[in-house]
């Protein structure tokens, strides 16, 4: 759209680890290295979107941060991570992996992880496998409208009747593009799942291993050496390749984490909308969260990343950016 061009004035083209990347900052003469950093994944069902979507909401966020912050350096790295069905899991994650551990090595002052819809998945698996790599976590996690259960099972007849009509998202649409993420082809399961467990590797494509699976919730501390499974139906043996190649593995759908990684899980800012169809799996997995550690912005009348003011939601979008603002102010 001709509005974003004024908008690259304030945008670099970045590879970190090798993973392109648009750096946003209103300073031009700043970089990621000098200021406290939103490292951003964003939306799209993991098949669509790119690092420069959300440029309008990115200068709506850096200006509140200049007005009411002027002594705070700010800047959003945005990750051009790779798509589905082109790219399978896990490659995107390695991909997201790759540039928070940039971030990690080159940035002196706070780092915050954020995302929407799937990039707010994302971002809870990025800190997940920084957990398993013994990283420092990030300071702060903001997640907008989240897609933390892709497994689709958290998605209740009744609520996806009652919100047919008020949001964009539709529940066959979801499974789809979910399928896509980790089979790499649109129902394909069957033929994904058997190039899957080949797990070619090679630093080019970022695909490989996830690590051991050590992800898969196991309150009644099962031992992970077994081939037994959880009362979620997630096989906690590391050497099940069904297991770590699903769409209910806990790194794709990241409400199955156990509940020690989740608590460890830094302070977290999350948002929904009651007319989204995403609501009663981000409740689900708020109510995982270690309640001192979370805030919960929910607008019962809002659909699907109101609070990213995108695509015509300015009015909300204004509120969610301030609430971003203050809790991002508040962390450095």
């Amino acid at each position: 759209p001709k509005y974003m061009f004024g908008l690259r004035r304030y945008c670099k083209a970045l590879s970190c680890h090798g993973v392109p990347c648009t750096f946003f900052s209103l300073d031009e003469a700043h970089n990621p290295q000098d200021v406290n950093l939103v490292l951003y994944f964003h939306g799209g069902a993991y098949c669509i979107g790119n690092a420069e979507m959300y440029l309008p909401q990115f200068y709506k966020l850096c200006l509140e941060m200049r007005k009411h912050r002027p002594d705070v350096p700010f800047g959003i790295l945005s990750v051009e991570y790779s798509l589905a069905p082109e790219y399978k899991f896990p490659v995107a994650l390695n991909q997201a992996l790759e540039v928070y551990k940039w971030a990690l090595f080159h940035c002196s002052r706070s780092i915050v992880l954020a995302g929407d819809s799937a990039g707010g998945g994302l971002s809870v698996a990025v800190l997940l496998r920084a957990q398993e790599e013994s990283l420092r976590s990030a300071d702060g996690l903001i997640l907008i409208s989240p897609w933390v259960d892709p497994s689709g099972e958290s998605l209740p007849s009744a609520h996806l009747e009652s919100t047919k009509y008020a949001d964009f998202l539709r529940k066959q649409e979801l499974a789809e593009m979910s399928r896509s993420y980790v089979y790499g082809s649109r129902g394909r399961e069957e033929e994904g799942e058997k190039k899957n467990c080949e797990q070619t590797k090679g630093p080019e494509t970022y695909e490989g291993e996830v690590g051991e699976n050590k992800y898969s919730r196991s309150d009644d501390h099962q031992n992970s050496s077994s081939s037994t499974t959880s009362s979620n139906g997630i096989n906690s043996s590391s050497s099940s390749s069904s297991s770590r190649f699903s769409v209910s593995h806990p790194l794709v759908s990241v409400m199955r984490a156990n509940t020690q990684q989740l608590s460890r899980l830094p302070k977290t800012l999350v948002f929904s909308g009651g007319r989204e169809i995403l609501s009663p799996q981000i409740k689900m997995f708020v109510k995982r969260l270690k309640p001192d550690m979370c805030t919960h912005v929910e607008d019962t009348r809002a659909m699907h990343i109101w609070a990213s003011g995108w695509p015509l939601l300015a009015k909300e979008g204004a509120e969610g950016t301030a609430k971003m603002r203050n809790f991002i102010s508040d962390l450095v």
